[in-house]
């Protein structure tokens, strides 16, 4: 269920206004890129995510009821909340990065597609990543991507091994690096972006 919130379609969109040129039209507005794809991006997920995912919990409650686990305490399932809102900020500074490469590459929907099976692979989606040998699965919990499935689903279930705390300041730090390289590339895409003439 948790994948429905992290495709990061961010970046199909950026690449999408690059291609058709409607980047031009946004660069004229007096408002920020950004903000504009942020306060997009929260619409969605604030009125269509939670009602596809209340219709697939009833769905699942009603055909399998045992595939329905409580959550092992109040406190979890808030942290689980806060990390599923920090995984789509994450998410959507990494689909920034990924959607401005298109100003460099022409056909970048190869790259969009790799990304996806790797975040998949990477957040915990396909194989928990506390099922993988230890010294693997201490290596990768600390990935950026283990924040959107691995991370909130442990939390959840109050399986957790590693502190919050440390999982907060890990949270933090890549939220804080991809805010940076996203607005690193933004400046240098735009100057790239003017220069073909938009």
């Amino acid at each position: 269920i948790l994948n429905i919130l992290f495709i990061p379609d961010v970046a199909w969109e950026i690449s999408d206004d690059i291609h058709s040129g409607t980047m031009n039209y946004y660069l004229l507005l007096p408002m920020n890129y950004f903000m504009m794809k942020i306060v997009a991006v929260l619409q969605k997920n604030l009125t269509a995510y939670p009602t596809i995912l209340l219709v697939i919990l009833l769905g699942i409650s009603f055909v399998v009821p045992e595939w329905i686990v409580a959550p092992s305490s109040v406190q979890n399932l808030l942290l689980c909340l806060i990390f599923i809102f920090c995984g789509n900020v994450l998410i959507f500074f990494w689909g920034i990065i990924l959607g401005l490469l298109t100003v460099w590459f022409d056909q970048i929907q190869g790259i969009f597609y790799m990304q996806t099976a790797l975040i998949q692979i990477l957040s915990g989606m396909v194989i928990p990543l506390n099922w993988l040998p230890i010294s693997l699965g201490e290596v990768l919990q600390w990935n950026p991507f283990s924040l959107l499935i691995n991370i909130p689903i442990q939390l959840y279930l109050g399986t957790l091994e590693v502190s919050v705390w440390s999982v907060f300041i890990s949270c933090a730090a890549w939220i804080s690096c991809f805010i940076l390289v996203a607005q690193w590339i933004w400046g240098k895409a735009q100057i790239r972006y003017q220069a073909y003439g938009g």
